[in-house]
């Protein structure tokens, strides 16, 4: 007899939930990505193990699944402060989302492309990295001169 698998689409809000539910309860979970703001290391169809792992540890280049205004994000740490993380698509280069430490879920232990385990380093020179990081450090400047200005 051939088995087949069955996808069951569902809202991510639902789902991430559920994923928090059973992080919380100390166990790995593997979810698809979506979207391809994480190009070229992650694609969408991707596969990640998420798990709580070394929260709030974490460091810069860390992949991490959080919480930002209302939705979801698994995006790169590009940049910490005292409270915060900011964080970017690997395909993303203008985009920073600034999200509260506690808001951090989990962090992205392994993922696989069909059976291929990818490397999960960010796809680039130093010097690229570097610039991401600089762009999350005048990101930041900017934010916090409007809000102490404007």
């Amino acid at each position: 007899m051939e088995q087949t698998k069955k996808k069951i689409v569902c809202k991510n809000d639902h789902f991430l939930k559920n994923v928090e539910v059973a992080l919380e309860q100390g166990k790995k979970v593997k979810i698809a990505v979506r979207g391809n703001s994480m190009n070229p290391v992650l694609n969408d169809g991707d596969l990640v193990i998420l798990e709580k792992g070394h929260l709030p540890n974490e460091k810069k280049g860390d992949i991490i699944l959080a919480r930002h205004e209302g939705n979801y994000v698994l995006h790169r740490i590009v940049w910490i402060s005292s409270d915060f993380f900011y964080l970017a698509g690997d395909g993303n280069k203008l985009q920073v989302e600034k999200v509260r430490k506690d808001s951090a879920i989990a962090t992205v232990g392994a993922a696989f492309r069909g059976e291929l385990c990818l490397p999960l380093g960010f796809a680039g020179s130093r010097l690229q990295l570097f610039g991401r990081c600089l762009l999350g450090a005048c990101w930041y400047l900017n934010y916090s001169i409007k809000k102490k200005f404007l």
